[in-house]
């Protein structure tokens, strides 16, 4: 009767909350809350998106001026000024957790660039080495989004009203920055080319990372994860949405004069 087994001869549910409670064990030194399991997906979600930033590409960035200047205003006048605080916190708290979740991916991302770029070529990398790399991320994403979940399982059931409560400011702010950045372009007869992609880093939040943060400062089972996670799930659909108004919007603009537009 008793020893945590049902009528059914077991109990799935406490051998899944056995399960979760091991995993949420797995951390880089007691007490740092840098769970190991996720450190390991996010590192594979990551890496390949740091395979893909070329430092050289900076000397061009003074080509499009108005374009650059919308997108920095936009990001760092008009979103939340609470992400220098979330800085300062981050690099007051777990100092540790910049090298685990920023400085490890860039660093094998850089390398593993200039590597590759030197054995095979620019055009075989990023043509055919940077796809294979798409299912991987997807993967490692899911993946990490499914540990968080099993460890918000009872935030998730049981504060669903809060859940709802992270998503709508979430969903507004993107179309309110995305719209911000699009509008101006227009205004400053900016080419689609550049207006569009402007719209949707300025819509863009890098949740991944947040949720890393969120993880490593408060824990896998904290509330500030859960609501990053719910950053992932909306922001998903809501940027697919700004990018399909940027297309159907496209005659908004002048055309592209610059073959290289």
């Amino acid at each position: 009767m008793g020893g945590g087994f049902d009528a059914g001869g077991g109990c799935p549910r406490e051998a899944c909350a056995s399960l979760v409670s091991a995993l949420r064990g797995l951390e880089f030194g007691q007490g740092s809350q840098i769970n190991a399991p996720i450190a390991v997906l996010i590192w594979l979600m990551i890496t390949p998106m740091m395979m893909k930033v070329d430092f050289t590409a900076i000397r061009n960035v003074g080509r499009k001026p108005a374009g650059l200047v919308v997108t920095l205003i936009v990001n760092w006048l008009v979103k939340p000024f609470s992400m220098a605080f979330l800085a300062w916190l981050f690099f007051r708290v777990l100092l540790y957790s910049v090298i685990v979740f920023i400085v490890i991916p860039l660093a094998a991302g850089t390398l593993l660039r200039r590597w590759w770029i030197g054995r095979r070529g620019t055009d075989w990398f990023e043509r055919t080495l940077l796809p294979r790399f798409a299912p991987v991320t997807i993967t490692a994403l899911l993946a990490t989004l499914v540990f968080i979940f099993a460890f918000q399982a009872d935030n998730i059931t049981n504060r669903f009203f809060h859940v709802v409560l992270i998503a709508v400011p979430i969903t507004l702010q993107v179309y309110f920055n995305a719209s911000l950045v699009y509008g101006l372009m227009k205004l400053l007869k900016v080419e689609h080319s550049v207006a569009a992609p402007g719209a949707l880093i300025g819509a863009s939040n890098f949740f991944e990372l947040a949720v890393a943060t969120a993880i490593a400062l408060f824990g896998p089972q904290s509330g500030a994860a859960l609501a990053t996670v719910v950053g992932v799930l909306v922001e998903v659909p809501v940027m697919l949405s700004v990018c399909a108004a940027c297309n159907r919007t496209r005659h908004w603009f002048l055309p592209c004069q610059n073959e290289k537009c």
